[in-house]
């Protein structure tokens, strides 16, 4: 027989903030531990992305109102939480895949995880500390994916399609696939906006959905352009990003050849041309395609009636106040998240990702007579 379900979650909470604690701890042996599995960023980057997103998470009371807050939101039912759960990840970032597979495991279920192929230790180093967790392999998710109580798949739009294709209809199911983060302010942002808006591009290199890709600006976007410049003039040279890296100089040459208002460094290493950063500013003569990730800033002027994005949003970095009419028409293009500059990363665990309940999203919900 489950012990109690409370009980359990209060439990689980309790054990995922002090490991994530430790996780946290700079030179501890399981930060030590998880830094041995990173291949894809340098270490500084590592820390502080990681400091960045898994704070908000470190703290059992955080955990446990996020949930509990999440479950009684809805009047008049009573939420069913999965006994078992598949979670099906892809990408690099590890906040995102600790993210994915704690969520169901708070709510007492047995969680299976298919880890990445381009990142399958860190998923491997949660699995074996958490008791009701373990790997899965690729051939099993199918099979899985029909019989357990709860689905969640991270990655990009494609893959997430294929997985939610494998799920019964019935089967509470969370995908979160391709996603744009930006920032918007006017012209008189500060010092101290700038300064944050330049941390939110280089965590992680931009290599997810909770990096800033693109400035939206209200008023004249090219001093604000030459200001961000300047905080990230001196930047530390990033990891090649493999075939990524051709993608990042077409999109530089091409927004050159367009007359664009491009800035840009490049790493000073011998034999090794990768760009350190690119700030390009959209013109009404130079429009732009979305940037490709690994630190590429698309600056655009904020145009209330007419702004479009590659993909929906996912949350804002705000300097300033938005009115209510822009706060709407970020929130119709996406948005579920306006934070400070500087804040992208740090989603706290009752945040409802594409307009979606974190916790309740993964019960069935049962009304009352």
């Amino acid at each position: 027989m489950r012990r109690d379900l409370l009980a359990l979650r209060v439990d689980r909470a309790e054990e995922a903030a002090r490991w994530l604690s430790e996780l946290l701890r700079s030179g501890s042996e399981l930060n030590t531990q998880a830094l041995g599995t990173n291949t894809h960023f340098d270490a500084e980057t590592w820390q502080a992305g990681l400091e960045r997103a898994v704070t908000p998470w470190a703290d059992a009371q955080a955990l446990l109102g996020a949930m509990e807050g999440d479950l009684h939101g809805h009047l008049g039912r009573t939420a069913v939480p999965p006994s078992s759960a598949l979670v099906v990840l892809g990408g690099v970032l590890p906040p995102s895949h600790l993210q994915a597979v704690l969520r169901p495991w708070l709510l007492g279920a047995d969680v299976l995880v298919k880890a990445p192929s381009q990142d399958p230790g860190f998923p491997a180093l949660v699995a074996a500390a958490f008791p009701g967790i373990r790997l899965t392999g690729r051939a099993d998710v199918a099979a899985y994916a029909r019989t357990v109580d709860a689905v969640v798949a991270v990655g990009g739009d494609e893959a997430v399609r294929a997985i939610a294709a494998l799920v019964p209809l019935s089967t509470p199911f969370l995908g979160y696939g391709d996603r744009l983060s930006i920032g918007f302010t006017d012209a008189t942002a500060s010092t101290e906006a700038l300064r944050g808006f330049a941390d939110d591009v280089r965590l992680y290199d931009q290599r997810g959905c909770l990096s800033l890709r693109e400035l939206w600006v209200r008023g004249e976007p090219t001093g604000v352009a030459e200001r961000l410049v300047e905080q990230l003039r001196g930047s530390a040279s990033r990891p090649s990003l493999g075939a990524l890296e051709d993608r990042i100089r077409r999109f530089h040459d091409l927004a050159v050849m367009a007359g664009a208002v491009v800035h840009a460094e490049w790493s000073t290493e011998p034999e090794r041309r990768v760009l350190s950063w690119c700030v390009a500013v959209e013109t009404d003569d130079a429009p732009l395609p979305p940037g490709p990730g690994g630190r590429v800033v698309v600056v655009r002027r904020w145009r209330p009636d007419g702004m479009t994005s590659s993909s929906p949003l996912s949350s804002v970095s705000v300097a300033g106040t938005p009115s209510a009419e822009e706060r709407h028409a970020l929130v119709r293009l996406g948005a579920s998240r306006l934070v400070a500059p500087g804040q992208l990363q740090a989603a706290p665990p009752s945040w409802w990702h594409d307009q979606r309940r974190p916790f309740s999203g993964l019960c069935r919900h049962l009304g009352d007579a």
